[in-house]
């Protein structure tokens, strides 16, 4: 039918822009979303092309349904399944923790890992100058900024499989 077909293009498109772990979901609740919207359109004269079109141009472009299905969800308190799985005392002590998605601790993380990158290019240098100058006697300087280097780059490679 044609306007399954519009339906299900415009389905896809949405997808591109949730996450993953929400997009099974999201595609069956949007679908059937949509086919009782052009339903109710229609009226009582059976659905055609035309209400598909003016059903899924008052709804707007795929980006913002996205970010609807997604304020929808989160506003009827519905679990979020990229929330971090924290339970126990912890939670208890700080209920908010359980709302941190993996985008905002991969964010902090990103940051963090470039904090140690930049720490360990610092140590590395400055243990390399110290040591030429004979400012220092040690080489800890220059281990420290290897292992922090080494840290950062095992701790992107990680983030990179996650993605």
């Amino acid at each position: 039918m044609v306007i399954d077909r519009k339906i299900e293009r415009y389905v896809r498109e949405v997808m591109k822009y949730l996450p993953a772990g929400d997009r099974g979901l999201a595609q069956s609740e949007i679908t059937e979303m949509l086919r009782d919207m052009v339903r109710d359109h229609a009226g009582d004269k059976e659905p055609d092309i035309l209400d598909a079109r003016a059903v899924i141009e008052e709804l707007g472009s795929p980006e913002i349904m996205a970010m609807s299905w997604l304020e929808a969800r989160h506003d009827f308190g519905e679990e979020d399944e990229n929330a971090l799985p924290i339970t126990g005392w912890l939670s208890s002590v700080i209920p908010a923790i359980e709302k941190i998605s993996w985008k905002k601790m991969n964010r902090a993380v990103s940051v963090m890992l470039m904090a140690f990158s930049v720490l360990a290019v610092f140590l590395v240098c400055f243990g390399i100058i110290a040591l030429s100058t004979h400012m220092i006697t040690t080489m800890l300087p220059v281990f420290l900024g290897c292992v922090l280097g080494l840290v950062a780059a095992a701790g992107r490679s990680v983030q990179v499989r996650q993605m």
